[in-house]
């Protein structure tokens, strides 16, 4: 598709476009729908339909108006389209999906301006969606400007104007559901009571989690940031390149995955778990720790994990698992208080102190939480962030300041 003039910067994949193919010059129950599939510039994109097929070319279309296909995840978990869409007759396909049998892999674009923010529903992928390690479910926001012009995804620190899940229930992101990917979503648990989950899976098989902040900014309560606690999972989870932190009740963990066994083993690579009464929890010989960073916690590193877990920094004695692993050592943050866990200072010692996972046998990947690449064949920072290092700015001449100046 291209149009004449530029849309907006937070159109971009998923979104739906209604436009008048019976050339009457209205939009109505009768025209159609395809939905954007890939984002070239502001004037271009890549359309399908809700089958995946290539809608038919018209020359030239002058009415069209473009609608998100769902407003919040919840919805969209539940098929529940845009009412706007609904009302005109369309609906495609969603909610309970079996994508075995329709040999799909189903994605879910999650914006800054979903419903998600009213923190009444939790989302839950119940069981009853049929998936497979080919045919799975992936939520994710978009960042890249081939998915939207202006990114839906923090940049590494809590950031009020992108996606968020905030949350009253028992849990922000329930994911019954197996094969499913959340990647660089903003959860924030406001519960005060009883359970206070952030993103957790019960069963849950070949589940990842990665670029995830996940927070709890109430008070009280017990639960946890990220938990795979099953103890009867037969396959692998994997959490890497998340922060989470205020999980501070009596049984509250930062991040718990559980392994069972060779074949269902627990992952946590290069995350970061602040001020949580856990930071991180294995529970099990078949539970891998590397790269993490514990702080402000009663325990950081909590039960068993596998021989192989090491270069973890832990600010407790005794604690981090691994003898390449940092204990009684404290890392500095740029803004804690503010939800900004960027590495601060060049002589951090979570700085090179980590090991490369580029060619890992459980879980190869090269970029931190921003997005950024990672060193291959070098040491990598250990933690959910790559230190990105700093901008020096020279000044000659004279140079006059006037009321507030922030340097940054």
């Amino acid at each position: 598709a291209t149009f004449a003039e530029a849309l907006a910067d937070n159109v971009g994949v998923g979104d739906v476009v209604l436009y008048d193919s019976n050339d009457d010059n209205s939009l109505t129950s009768a025209d159609s729908i395809a939905f954007i599939r890939s984002r070239t510039d502001s004037t271009h994109y890549s359309l399908q339909t809700h089958a995946g097929a290539t809608p038919a070319d018209l020359s030239a279309n002058d009415t069209w108006e473009i609608y998100r296909a769902h407003t919040s995840l919840y919805n969209a978990e539940a098929g529940t389209i845009n009412s706007t869409l609904s009302g005109l007759g369309f609906s495609f396909n969603g909610g309970d999906r079996d994508l075995v049998t329709n040999n799909e892999q189903w994605n879910i674009a999650c914006y800054g301006d979903s419903e998600d923010h009213s923190g009444l529903n939790s989302v839950n992928f119940r069981d009853d969606w049929t998936t497979s390690v080919q045919n799975y479910i992936k939520i994710f926001t978009p960042v890249s400007t081939s998915e939207v012009g202006t990114s839906q995804r923090h940049s590494g620190k809590w950031d009020s104007g992108k996606y968020i899940a905030s949350s009253m229930n028992n849990g922000g992101v329930l994911i019954p559901a197996d094969n499913t990917i959340i990647d660089g979503l903003q959860v924030d648990q406001q519960r005060t009571s009883d359970q206070t989950n952030g993103i957790y899976a019960i069963p849950g098989r070949n589940i990842t989690v990665r670029n995830c902040i996940v927070k709890k900014s109430g008070t009280g309560g017990n639960g946890s940031g990220i938990a795979f606690p099953d103890e009867n999972n037969t396959e692998t989870n994997y959490v890497y390149n998340n922060i989470v932190y205020g999980f501070d009740g009596a049984n509250g963990y930062g991040i718990y995955v559980r392994g069972y066994s060779a074949d269902a083993k627990g992952i946590m690579y290069n995350n970061t778990s602040y001020n949580n009464t856990y930071c991180f929890r294995g529970r099990s010989a078949y539970s891998y720790a590397k790269n993490n960073v514990a702080q402000n916690c009663t325990d950081g590193y909590l039960d068993s994990f596998h021989a192989d877990s090491d270069y973890n920094i832990s600010d407790l004695a005794s604690d981090a698992p691994g003898s390449n692993s940092k204990n009684s050592t404290t890392v500095p943050f740029l803004d804690p208080a503010n939800g900004d866990f960027h590495l601060a200072t060049p002589n951090n010692p979570a700085i090179n102190a980590g090991t490369d996972l580029s060619s890992d046998a459980n879980l190869h990947f090269s970029t931190d939480i921003d997005g950024q690449s990672r060193p291959v064949g070098a040491s990598w920072d250990i933690g959910a962030d790559e230190y990105g290092g700093y901008t020096k700015a020279e000044f000659q001449g004279t140079v006059n300041f006037q009321g507030t100046v922030n340097i940054e």
